[in-house]
This record gives structure tokens, sequence and C-alpha cells, in this order.
């Protein structure tokens, strides 16, 4: 069976004070854009931690977002993404 995290935020932990999900914000980027790209960060990272984890029931994070662009660059980053209205 797979289980799943369903990944709440704002994940302040994963997001700024974890030196492998940690990121700055780009030049011309807006704060909007750098956080959702933070939290993608944060799901592939947590994802990868996951799969280290030998245990017969894999848990899988699941990125739900409402925004389209979003859940599309997530899934062009390996990312598991679904919209949500």
């Amino acid at each position: 069976m797979l289980g799943f995290v369903l990944f709440c935020f704002p994940p302040l932990f994963f997001l700024y004070f974890f030196r492998e999900t940690y990121i700055e914000q780009k030049r011309g980027e807006s704060s909007n854009d750098r956080n959702d790209r933070a939290i993608r960060v944060a799901v592939k990272w947590y994802n990868e931690h996951l799969e280290k984890i030998e245990d017969e029931e894999k848990i899988q994070v699941i990125f739900l977002t409402n925004d389209r662009t979003n859940k599309e660059k997530a899934l062009e980053e390996g990312i598991t993404a679904y919209m949500c209205k």
C-alpha cells in the first residue's frame, strides 16, 4: 500500500532553516515566485529523503496547489503535483 504525507505549509523549518532546502531569491523574482520555488525544493528534498527509508510501505509527498504554473513547474521538476480549487 502506498502511504502519503500532506506537506502543510508554511514549512518554515524546511524553507528557511535547513541548508539543503534554503534558496536565495533570484534577481527579478517576485517574493511569491521565490516562495513557490522554495516549497517545490523542499517537497523534492523530502521525497528524496523518504525514498531512503527501507520499509515495505513507501511514503510519497504529493504537492497540492491552486496555481497552474506552479503545478506545471513541479511536474517538470519530477514532483507529483495536483491542482485544487
